[in-house]
Order: structure tokens, then C-alpha cells, then sequence
């Protein structure tokens, strides 16, 4: 579960830092909330056309984040121990 406690404008990026609280369980006991600090970035509005399809406008917002898997009881060896998160949200006028 990803929660948003706080956004911040970042006028050397033009984006925004976030602070948010990532709860996760994995093979822990109970679960396990820890802050992170993540950056989000909106993605201007672009018209897009594919072949004969009419077009339409696309926008969105990006968010970054990265955790310590092992915080979170994850001990697979097939991983590294920072994960890095990146979930893109679009949206269209279709």
C-alpha cells in the first residue's frame, strides 16, 4: 500500500518531491510501514494517432521511488537489495 503524506514543489526539477508511506508484508509477520521519499513529474499533454484511428490527447504523472527490499523481509538472493518503483499514470481524452 502506497499513501501519499506529503508533496513539495522541487524548483530545480520542475516536479515535485514526495514523501509517501509504503506498508508492505511480504514474509514478515505483520505489516510494515516505512517513509520514503519518491519524486513525481507531469507529463505534458501530446496528441497521439496510431494508423486511421481518430486522434486524441494523452497526459500523465510519473512517480519514483526506491526501498530496501531486505527492510521488508524479502531475502531472495536473485535480487538486489534497493528496489526501484516507477508508476506511470496516463490519461487520455478518448
Amino acid at each position: 500500500k502506497i499513501k501519499t503524506t506529503e508533496i513539495k514543489f522541487d524548483p530545480a526539477s520542475n516536479g515535485y518531491i514526495v514523501t509517501l508511506s509504503l506498508t508492505y508484508q511480504g514474509k514478515l509477520t505483520t505489516p510494515l510501514t516505512k517513509s520514503i521519499i519518491g519524486t513525481l513529474k507531469y507529463i505534458p499533454k501530446t496528441r497521439v494517432q496510431f494508423g486511421t484511428a481518430a486522434a486524441y490527447d494523452v497526459f500523465g504523472l510519473q512517480l519514483k521511488f526506491q526501498f530496501n527490499c531486505r527492510d521488508y523481509g524479502i531475502a531472495s538472493t536473485s535480487i538486489a537489495d534497493k528496489i526501484e518503483i516507477e508508476c506511470n499514470m496516463n490519461f487520455n481524452n478518448k
